[in-house]
């Protein structure tokens, strides 16, 4: 969670793992990770795998430069478990979701 944003890997399953962990929180902290922390290091993931909308052009609408399907669905399926938490997230993490939704 503390790596530079260069070092995060996309991983979709850390946001899958993070929409859960936080249903299940129910809007407390656990003494081994705030709510805080996990939305903080699933928003550096998100970082990690968003593209702009130039980007996206680029690559005719994959998520990858070498245009596979199926790191963009995997991407896809991580995007749309962050829309569960991102919506409670800080004005920064709010711009990151209108890339996650674009």
């Amino acid at each position: 969670r503390d790596l530079p944003l260069d070092n995060i890997e996309p991983d979709h399953w850390a946001l899958i793992a993070t929409s859960k962990l936080l249903s299940i929180m129910d809007g407390r902290d656990h003494d081994d990770c705030s709510q805080r922390a996990a939305v903080d290091h699933a928003t550096k993931v998100c970082q990690s795998m968003v593209l702009g909308p130039d980007q996206l052009l680029k690559n005719g609408g994959c998520l990858v430069g070498d245009h596979r399907t199926c790191p963009t669905s995997t991407r896809i399926e991580g995007y749309a478990a962050s829309l569960t938490f991102l919506p409670n997230a800080t004005v920064t993490d709010q711009a990151l979701r209108k890339l996650v939704e674009y």
